[in-house]
């Protein structure tokens, strides 16, 4: 072996130590971002209330003979009774759930989320790019430290499929380059994304469609990806029918079916339309980044109150450009940058779709969804890094003269990344680069956010807990917490000892309007009614307190009634009316 080989082995195996560095850096991060928040909240005794009573009864409840065919009412984009598309989210909840039913649905979300994010990262890895798996990293830990919430309560269904909306992003984006055996994890990526919450769908719907006509021509140019097309187009059919399955039973036995109210309800309501969305577009495509702004769930109302600082046609100028740039890669054969672009400007279509057509009469429910502009910054500002980085590597080439080669050192078990040299006219190869200082600094790079994001999820101490209401025992920032649903549910099981139950819950508190207090016993029934179902009760939600809520099994009208009255956090009374 000669020098010069023995030099260029070297140098390959340190490609590889350092690539395979950025591998595991990228899925410590991951896994560090979502579980830290998920422990503090575990240590603080976190309890299912408000909007996750539901999540976690349903969750119980899907696997049993009595599962619910539907996801979470939607409050955001519709102005009538809807809910999300489909219960994926219980299933994936379910065994967490019965395996503990106080914590189970916390940590179980978190497992989730982690995996199908670390997921993620190898499938941008799988297709010989450690840079993506990188900034996949890089972008988990980014939201853990703009919108720490969002970790803190993944429960919550916007915030469960914020998650799997960034894998879907990604999955879409390696399917689009060929990838096709990829394409079962991204259709079960985007229908859970899909059914988490209605704001997600178009996007979502969007993404896959283009990702499989961009990958499916993809693979016709290549033979080997030609002959197991077939396959993975299979594969992939079977497991949306099996992800939609219980979405269209709901549709054909339901009265009204929930796809055909969601496409024919809403209409004549006023929508907030294309305004709001291009100034958030305004906003997410801003020279000051937004993947570094703080309090990303704001950008909403900032959006609504402040004029643009830019005319509407600089929006539609920089859509144009991006179509432009995902064309011209397209035709100079990167397909890489090709899908992450069009990957770009389908995203922002969707969300721009989505945000036009929310009613005007939710606008005040938008900031907790806004999280999805955040990621049309990132995707823009990735699809400009890449274009730039692309367009250096040309004019290097251009610049030395020469044209570039692939050299493959026996190393690609180590590292699937292929390493670039250039070829001078009399056939000499010599390197043109090396992976190490970019991997290096991607690790201290995800590295550095990830310390960041954690910083941000610090516990709070039980005097701001209590303060925030965050339902620690002994809260008394509502009218009834979560220790007092325990006490309720308690005095409801002495009263009426065997058999069903059904029950009422009276809040006597004049610190609070009559309005606020019908809410909260509303939210407080569900915590009741999951209590009693942990306690192996049956028993069914209040029929007065319909209004506030539709997702639960209604106590039937011959069943034993409890009256509870509530004071300061103490039950005054447990009454049986029949």
């Amino acid at each position: 072996m000669t020098g010069e080989e023995t030099t260029r082995r070297r140098s390959a195996n340190l490609d590889g130590r350092v690539a395979l560095g950025v591998r595991l850096t990228s899925h410590v991060a991951i896994w560090i971002s979502l579980f830290v928040p998920t422990i503090n909240e575990a240590l603080r005794g976190w309890r299912a209330v408000g909007d996750n009573t539901g999540i976690v009864f349903w969750s119980y409840r899907a696997i049993s003979l009595q599962p619910r065919l539907v996801g979470q009412e939607s409050s955001t984009t519709a102005a009538h009774n809807l809910s999300s598309l489909g219960p994926l989210q219980y299933w994936l909840l379910a065994i967490p759930v019965h395996l503990d039913p106080q914590q189970g649905a916390l940590w179980g979300a978190a497992l989730a989320g982690a995996m199908v994010l670390s997921l993620a990262a190898e499938a941008a890895w799988s297709i010989g790019s450690w840079q993506a798996s990188a900034v996949v990293a890089i972008a988990v830990a980014d939201l853990a430290w703009l919108m720490p919430e969002v970790f803190s309560d993944l429960v919550w269904n916007p915030n469960f499929g914020a998650v799997f909306l960034i894998a879907t992003v990604v999955f879409a984006w390696v399917v689009a380059t060929g990838a096709l055996r990829w394409l079962p994890i991204l259709v079960a990526c985007a229908s859970v994304t899909a059914q988490s919450h209605l704001i997600f769908v178009p996007t979502v719907v969007l993404m896959t469609v283009a990702a499989l006509s961009f990958g499916v021509f993809r693979a016709g140019q290549d033979r080997q990806l030609r002959e197991r097309r077939a396959r993975w187009l299979l594969i992939g059919g079977v497991v949306g029918t099996v992800c939609w399955s219980f979405p269209v039973l709901q549709e054909v036995t339901g009265s009204p079916g929930n796809l055909s109210t969601l496409v024919n309800g809403g209409r004549g309501d006023a929508v907030l339309g294309t305004q709001l969305s291009l100034r958030l577009l305004d906003i997410s495509y801003s020279p000051y980044p937004i993947v570094v702004k703080h309090f990303p769930s704001e950008f909403a109302l900032t959006a609504l109150a402040e004029p643009a600082r830019f005319p509407v046609s600089v929006g539609w100028a920089v859509l144009a450009c991006v179509t432009m740039g995902a064309l011209l890669a397209a035709i100079y054969g990167n397909t890489r940058l090709a899908a992450l672009a069009m990957v770009c400007l389908v995203y922002t279509f969707g969300m721009f779709i989505s945000f036009s057509l929310i009613p005007r009469a939710n606008v005040l429910n938008l900031p907790y969804v806004c999280f999805c502009w955040w990621l049309v910054g990132l995707l823009f500002w990735a699809t400009v890094v890449a274009a730039a980085a692309e367009v250096t590597s040309v004019g290097l080439r251009s610049h030395h003269g020469a044209k570039a080669v692939v050299i493959d050192d026996g190393h690609a078990a180590h590292c699937p990344e292929r390493r670039v040299a250039l070829q001078d006219g009399g056939g000499r190869v010599r390197r043109a680069w090396t992976p190490v200082p970019a991997g290096c600094i991607a690790i201290a790079l995800v590295g550095i956010v990830t310390v960041l994001g954690v910083s941000n999820t610090a516990p709070a101490s039980a005097a701001e807990a209590q303060a925030g209401g965050f339902g620690v025992p002994g809260d008394s920032s509502g009218p009834v917490t979560e220790m007092q649903i325990q006490r309720i549910a308690k005095a409801i099981e002495r009263t009426v000892r065997r058999g069903p139950v059904a029950f009422e819950i009276h809040v006597e508190d004049p610190r609070f309007s009559r309005a606020d207090v019908l809410g909260q016993e509303g939210a407080d029934a569900a915590g009741v009614l999951w209590q009693l179902t942990l306690d192996g009760r049956q028993s069914g939600y209040p029929p007065e307190l319909t209004i506030w809520t539709a997702e639960f099994p209604v106590a039937q009208a011959g069943w034993p009634t409890v009256v509870v009255t509530v004071r300061d956090g103490r039950v005054l009374s447990a009454v049986r009316t029949r």
